[in-house]
């Protein structure tokens, strides 16, 4: 016998809650993609990933790994292109730049091992949180506006925050620490910090 009207209306909601499979949820079930996390599991890419390799500590040192080698890259790359950008400008204005090749060299090899620990940090924060913007506009807060309020007003504590910490190793002496490696050691800890609460993260998330 066929229901027909409000009658067939608990039937209908029966069916969208029945429970699915890891990786066959519609596009129209956004239970499912709210569960997801983070934005791999927000669209659902992740989990063929997951299902795959269910060691997920195994997934997260995959990622560590090729932002390590890509966040040096593009590091370096950017590094160089600032300073050489920055040295033609000025001497095109006459001004004349008073720096060696050490100089150089620790400017872009020190932005590149900079920009390599932050993206791990990047993707540690990213992954521990469930959206992406907000992650993001977390990190530009932090970098652009609560650094600089520790750094006028508390400088002894500012010169230690992530960001003080880079531009150390890119060569910068205003209101940093005096050693670029003790600057990298302590930036590698907050990367390792950060990936260590991500991983943590990732293995207890329910990404079905």
């Amino acid at each position: 016998m066929e229901v027909h009207g409000e009658d067939a209306i608990p039937a209908q909601r029966e069916r969208r809650v029945t429970p699915r499979p890891i990786g066959v949820c519609a596009r129209d079930d956004r239970g499912c993609d709210e569960q997801a996390g983070d934005r791999a599991g927000y669209h659902g890419t992740i989990r063929p990933t997951l299902i795959g390799t269910p060691q997920r500590r195994q997934v997260v040192a995959a990622k560590t790994a090729v932002n390590l080698v890509t966040g040096f890259l593009v590091g370096a790359l950017a590094s160089g292109a600032v300073a050489a950008a920055g040295t033609l400008f000025l001497r095109a204005r006459g001004i004349e730049v008073h720096l060696a090749g050490a100089d150089y060299w620790e400017l872009v090899t020190g932005g590149a091992v900079a920009a390599a620990l932050w993206s791990v940090i990047g993707l540690g924060v990213g992954t521990v949180v469930r959206s992406q913007v907000p992650s993001i506009v977390a990190l530009f807060v932090w970098v652009l506006f609560v650094e600089n309020i520790l750094l006028a007003s508390f400088p002894e504590i500012g010169r230690f925050a992530p960001g003080a910490l880079a531009r150390t190793m890119a060569g910068q002496t205003s209101g940093t620490l005096d050693s670029a490696v003790l600057a990298a050691l302590l930036l590698a800890g907050y990367a390792l910090a950060t990936i260590a609460a991500g991983a943590l993260t990732t293995t207890r998330r329910d990404f079905a």
